[in-house]
C-alpha cells in the first residue's frame, strides 16, 4: 500500500512540474505579418536561429515556404494578448530593450510569465478594415516599420495611432 502511495505522490509531482513548465495557452495560429504601408513581410533574416537576431522586413516569399516570414500567435495572459513566435524556431519576439523607445525587435528565449514577450492585438482604424496594431504588453509601444525599405529593422514606437506617415504601425495578419 505504501508503494502505491509513493508512486501516486511521485506522479502528482511530475504532473505538477509539467503543468508549471507548460505555458498556459493552448492555441496557436500561424500568420504572416505584412506592413500596411509597404506590403513587406516581417521576417527573421536568413532564417537565423541565433538568439537576439533583429527582425527586419522583406519582400514576401511564397506562402508555401518562407517559414522565416511566418509567425505563431500563441495565446497569452489575456484574450487579446499573444506570444509571437517565428515559424521556423522556438524563440519569442520581444523588444531588444523593452524600456527603450525605438528598440529593435529581436527573437529571444520565451518566458511564458513575461509581459515583455507578449503583444496586444488591436484593430486598426475604422477606415482600414483588416489592419491591426501589435502593441507590446510591457512597453505599450507598437511594432513599427519606421524606415520603409528592404532589410530595415522593425522597431517599437509610441506613435501607435497611425505610425510614421500613414500606417507604419498597421499590419495585415493573414493566416499562413
Amino acid at each position: 500500500m505504501k508503494i502505491k502511495q509513493r508512486v501516486a505522490a511521485a506522479l502528482v509531482g511530475i504532473v505538477g512540474a509539467v503543468a508549471i513548465a507548460t505555458p498556459a495557452h493552448a492555441l496557436s495560429y500561424l500568420h504572416r505579418i505584412i506592413n500596411y504601408n509597404t506590403g513587406l513581410c516581417l521576417e527573421v533574416p536568413n532564417s537565423s536561429m541565433q538568439m537576439n537576431e533583429q527582425l527586419t522586413v522583406s519582400v514576401c516569399g511564397p506562402t508555401s515556404g518562407s517559414w522565416n516570414q511566418k509567425f505563431w500567435f500563441s495565446d497569452g495572459t489575456f484574450s487579446n494578448m499573444y506570444f509571437v513566435r517565428p515559424g521556423h524556431n522556438l524563440w519569442c519576439t520581444t523588444p531588444g530593450v523593452a524600456s527603450l523607445y525605438r528598440s529593435t525587435i529581436v527573437q529571444w528565449s520565451c518566458d511564458w510569465s513575461s509581459f515583455t514577450e507578449q503583444w496586444v492585438q488591436e484593430p486598426g482604424p475604422a477606415g482600414l478594415p483588416g489592419t491591426f496594431k501589435l502593441r507590446n504588453a510591457y512597453s505599450n509601444e507598437c511594432l513599427t516599420e519606421e524606415d520603409p525599405g528592404l532589410g530595415t529593422y522593425v522597431r517599437q514606437t509610441t506613435n501607435c495611432a497611425e505610425g510614421f506617415g500613414s500606417g507604419a504601425s498597421l499590419w495585415y495578419l493573414p493566416y499562413a
